[in-house]
């Protein structure tokens, strides 16, 4: 699709130091990896304000291996993120996407997620779309 989404190219060493912002959670299959989603409980400066919030988190690094999509993996990393969010106290939980994944886009409003804004990260060429969905 030509997104430069940072999780595609990260390497080691920042990997590592992101790991530090919160906790990541991993789908196995005979050993290999195939899904993946990180939930945050440290956020930077220069986040956007919703993603501070005492009520609010922010979950990210969600990818299933395209081979094992269509399996429901992802609606299971789905449910576990937002149940992980409720157990911890959690209202909203919120993400960001390039606004050109629609195919994403369409699938957090199918699991209950609205649109709040738009936002422009720098090391990344598109701009995000900041969907957010509340906890019951």
């Amino acid at each position: 699709m030509g997104l430069n989404f940072v999780a595609t190219y990260q390497d080691t060493d920042y990997t590592r130091n992101y790991l530090k912002k919160g906790e990541c959670y991993i789908l196995l299959k005979e050993g290999k990896l195939i899904g993946t989603v990180f939930y945050y409980t440290t956020m930077w400066d220069d986040a956007p304000d919703i993603y501070k919030r005492d009520d609010t988190v922010l979950f990210g690094k969600f990818a299933v291996d395209p081979a094992m999509q269509s399996n429901g993996l992802g609606s299971r990393l789905m449910d576990f993120i937002e149940s992980l969010a409720l157990s911890n106290s959690k209202n909203q939980i919120v993400l960001d996407t390039s606004e050109k994944a629609y195919h994403l886009i369409d699938y957090y409003i199918k699991r209950g997620y609205e649109y709040i804004h738009h936002w422009q990260w720098p090391d990344v060429n598109y701009r995000s779309v900041i969907m957010a969905k509340k906890l019951s």
